[in-house]
Order: C-alpha cells, then sequence, then structure tokens
C-alpha cells in the first residue's frame, strides 16, 4: 500500500480537526464580502438533510468509507485514484468524528453568494471530500 495514500488522510484529516477546534464558536471577516468563518453546527449531511438519523450521519458513510478503501486497494496503481478516494475517506473520516464526539458536524467557511442564497456552510473535511468526488469522476468519466 502507497505511503502517500495514507499521508492525504491523516494529514486532511488532523488540519480539519485543528481548524474546527480553532475556530468553534468564532465568526469573522477574512476578506470582506468574499470569505468569512461563520461558526455553525450541521446535525444532518448536506444543508441540514437527515439530521440526527444515525444510520444516514454515521453509519452510511462508515459503510462508504470501507467501499472506497476496497476500491482502492484494487485500482491503487492509479494516482488519480489513490488521491481521489483518499480525499473522500479523509473527509468522511473527519465528520464521522465530528458526529460521534459532538452530534454534529462544525462549519465554519462562509463564502457570500448571494444574501438571499446565503445558506452553504463548510468545512475542510467538505471540501476534501468534494474534490475527491471531482477526481473520482474525471477519472471515470475521461
Amino acid at each position: 500500500m502507497k505511503f502517500k495514500f495514507y499521508l492525504i488522510i491523516i494529514l486532511f484529516l488532523i488540519l480539519d480537526q485543528i481548524t474546527k477546534f480553532y475556530l468553534q464558536y468564532k465568526n469573522f471577516t477574512i476578506i470582506s464580502k468574499i470569505f468569512l468563518v461563520k461558526y455553525s453546527e450541521n446535525p444532518g449531511i448536506i444543508f441540514g438533510i437527515f439530521a440526527y438519523n444515525k444510520f444516514v450521519i454515521i453509519i452510511l458513510p462508515i459503510l462508504i468509507t470501507i467501499g472506497l478503501f476496497i476500491y482502492y486497494l484494487k485500482n491503487k496503481k492509479n494516482k488519480l485514484i489513490e488521491i481521489g478516494t483518499s480525499l473522500i475517506i479523509a473527509g468522511l473520516l473527519a465528520n464521522i468524528i465530528d458526529r460521534i464526539r459532538l452530534g454534529y458536524v462544525i462549519d465554519w467557511i462562509f463564502v457570500p453568494i448571494y444574501p438571499k442564497f446565503n445558506i452553504i456552510s463548510t468545512n475542510i473535511a467538505d471540501i476534501s471530500l468534494m474534490t475527491g468526488v471531482i477526481l473520482l469522476l474525471y477519472y471515470n468519466l475521461k
């Protein structure tokens, strides 16, 4: 198994947990009207759906993590699969840790889009997860 696969998981997991710890309950502007730190708690998955449904927010991500690990083992010679699966696994694990430890996921990255639609708040784990999904989609569609 490749060292890079595990290194990516560990680094993104640690980065996510450290930022959530230090930015918990904090609100401030980094770049006016573009990038803000705005603390929020999400008891569900995207947009808070399935809040408090233990199967969807804890068990299902664990099963997906196991499936992705098996997928990686079968395709570990491909760098795009290695990076994509490690980013998704890191994001899933980081958010699972929050859900088990706190009962919700800490979101803190807020990028205002349009005043009426400012409903998206995210974190390093979510960005890691989405980047990994995009890489795997790119690999499978090319």
